[in-house]
């Protein structure tokens, strides 16, 4: 019976080493450990960051691409408006009438508008082609060509004939 005794002290002893406090060395692996999975949590963390800001930026160049393509398609189409229009002020057709309003229509949907040349001129929006006597020096006396834009881009400036000072001045002396 004494050598049960003695192995029941031990088993108490193990029991009581393995349950005591942790050693310095084992202290030092834990920490170690959780600062590298700290580390590799703010790491895989930038890494998802990164892949959503890859992804906003790719759809946002797509946009932009498509955005172009489209920019350009609807510059080669001006010509096109404005030789329906001509005609459509000549044949004074209902169905050539019909075809354009559906066309400026279209073109409307993508965000082309018409370019206002019923005020002052401005640089920005409209080519002087040409100045004209008798007028409101700076006014936009005469449209020759519509002039587009588009989500706040210039598609095409107006060409305009526009009322000179100059020309008053030296037609009064």
């Amino acid at each position: 019976m004494t050598e049960e005794v003695k192995e029941n002290q031990e088993e108490k002893e193990d029991e009581n080493s393995e349950g005591a406090l942790p050693s310095l060395d084992s202290r030092e692996e834990t920490n170690r450990l959780k600062l590298e999975v700290e580390d590799l949590t703010n790491k895989w963390k930038r890494a998802v960051a990164d892949y959503i800001n890859l992804v906003r930026r790719h759809e946002r160049e797509e946009s932009d691409l498509t955005q172009l393509a489209n920019l350009e398609l609807i510059r080669r189409l001006l010509p096109v408006l404005d030789g329906l229009e001509k005609a459509a002020t000549h044949l004074r057709d209902d169905g050539l009438n019909l075809v354009l309003k559906k066309f400026k229509e279209v073109l409307g949907s993508q965000g082309l508008t018409e370019i206002d040349t019923s005020g002052m001129f401005d640089p920005r929006f409209h080519e002087c082609v040409e100045a004209v006597a008798n007028g409101q020096p700076g006014k936009i006396a005469e449209t020759l060509d519509k002039g587009f834009i588009i989500n706040g881009k210039i598609v095409r400036a107006a060409k305009v004939k526009v009322f000179s000072l100059e020309n008053q001045i030296s037609e009064n002396a």
